[in-house]
């Protein structure tokens, strides 16, 4: 298999090199075209591959970072399209576990990526960063899903963002 960038041999779709700038691009575009951020935010952040991006992310937007988890209006987090797909289904399903709702505003940071490429991407770049682990039949079933449609988890989250527009 080649990179579609660069052309270099790879077992995966990009290489190492190419890699780690196609995600931040996806990153920031996502936080672009949602404008997550504005001047005088109060952000705390969760998370450390959120904490690489923050500031490059950010830059010379000014916004206030806080340590205190208290204070802050935003909670950037890393959650990836995995877990929100994962929080859908939980509630969607009778039987599996609800997560507690939240009374500030969570932002998924890490929502255009799923957790093998957040776990790749912190790989290359040095970061510490472990997935949470998943509930294992919303993981059979999205892996059994994904064998005859590879995209599925993109389309999944295009329809719980549709849905959840409904309300």
């Amino acid at each position: 298999m080649q990179c579609k960038l660069c052309k270099a041999k790879t077992k995966y779709e990009f290489c190492n090199r190419c890699f780690p700038s196609v995600i931040e691009r996806r990153i920031r575009r996502y936080t672009r075209l949602n404008k997550l951020f504005k001047k005088g935010d109060i952000i705390y952040i969760q998370g450390k591959i959120a904490k690489y991006f923050i500031p490059r992310i950010l830059e010379d937007l000014p916004v206030k970072i806080t340590k205190k988890r208290s204070e802050a209006k935003k909670i950037i987090t890393d959650d990836t399209a995995d877990t929100i797909i994962e929080q859908f289904l939980s509630e969607l399903f009778p039987g599996l576990k609800k997560k507690e709702k939240k009374e500030r505003k969570i932002i998924p940071l890490l929502l255009p990526i799923t957790d093998k490429e957040a776990e790749r991407f912190a790989k290359l770049k040095h970061i510490k960063y472990k997935p949470p682990k998943r509930n294992k039949r919303i993981a059979s079933l999205l892996e059994e899903l994904e064998r005859t449609t590879p995209d599925i988890r993109y389309k999944l989250l295009r329809t719980i963002k549709k849905l959840k527009g409904i309300r």
